[in-house]
């Protein structure tokens, strides 16, 4: 495992078992070593090591047993960055339940739940435009109603992911002066989309899951910034795609016992790129 000089920033090399190389830095005590060196089996409980799935926190838990199954420790907090909720809001279990109420953010809509509220906002606009094509298409259709909203919970989602509104959409595609007609109806279409579902959403009491999730790990990276755990904290194999789990990954490599770890990094990086990987973890 490689680390550059001035950022907690670490590497594993592409060629080697990412989590087994984890696991052994950690209890051969390379990587965040404490007064001691290694942490003993009692310490690694105060570690905390975020990964991006489930998946990946199985495996990892597996990866620790597999390395020394004959001796018997505690595990480190093992939790997963892609599939936080509230149950896992203080990533490093530092902190009671009491704070989660603290963000009042609305529970999660499900997909058919935002898919039957987009529906009727659908077949409203179908009914107030019978001169366009498309709004003919969903008056003569419930199919088509239901179908134009799916793709329009699927363009919520991936806009809520990148941390841009539906009411940002409109001005982003007024941009393009060579838009043909039909771009020009659709961004039209989505100006009235972005006035009537955030009003909906928020009078149904429900919130989108990706801008929930984005608003949970922006939530954790303040609550770290303003009172850094005193156990080391690994964010490892996460390179930060999504602006809110780069603004995370960002604040665990300036934690006092904190690093980052990317998957097959070239540490051959001249400085001026170490800055901008420091600056933004997804690159």
């Amino acid at each position: 495992m490689t680390q550059h000089a001035t950022a907690s920033v670490f590497t594993i090399p592409a060629s080697s078992g990412f989590l087994p190389s984890l696991v052994a830095s950690i209890l051969k005590g390379h990587l965040l070593p404490g007064p001691s060196g290694a942490p003993d089996p009692l310490e690694l409980s105060t570690w905390t090591i975020l990964l991006p799935t489930r998946r990946a926190v199985r495996a990892c838990r597996e990866a620790f047993i597999e390395a020394d199954p004959d001796t018997a420790r505690l595990l480190p907090v093992i939790r997963a960055l892609g599939d936080v909720d509230e149950d896992e809001l203080h990533i490093t279990g530092a902190y009671g339940p009491d704070a989660i109420g603290d963000l009042d953010l609305p529970p999660a809509a499900t997909q058919v739940q935002r898919q039957f509220l987009l529906t009727r906002i659908v077949s409203d606009w179908a009914r107030s435009n019978p001169v366009s094509p498309a709004a003919r298409a969903v008056n003569d259709s419930v199919s088509h109603a239901l179908q134009m909203a799916a793709s329009l919970v699927q363009l919520i989602d991936s806009l809520e992911t990148g941390d841009i509104t539906l009411a940002d959409l409109p001005q982003l595609l007024a941009g393009d002066h060579e838009m043909p007609l039909h771009r020009t109806e659709a961004a039209d279409f989505l100006n009235i989309i972005a006035q009537i579902y955030p009003a909906a959403m928020a009078d149904a009491g429900l919130m989108g899951p990706q801008a929930r999730r984005s608003a949970l790990l922006q939530a954790e990276a303040e609550r770290l910034r303003q009172q850094p755990p005193a156990g080391p904290v690994i964010a490892a194999g996460s390179t930060g795609s999504v602006p809110a789990t780069a603004d995370l990954l960002a604040t665990i490599a300036r934690l006092p016992r904190g690093a980052v770890i990317l998957p097959g990094l070239d540490h051959r990086l001249d400085d001026e790129s170490w800055t901008g990987i420091q600056a933004s973890p997804q690159h």
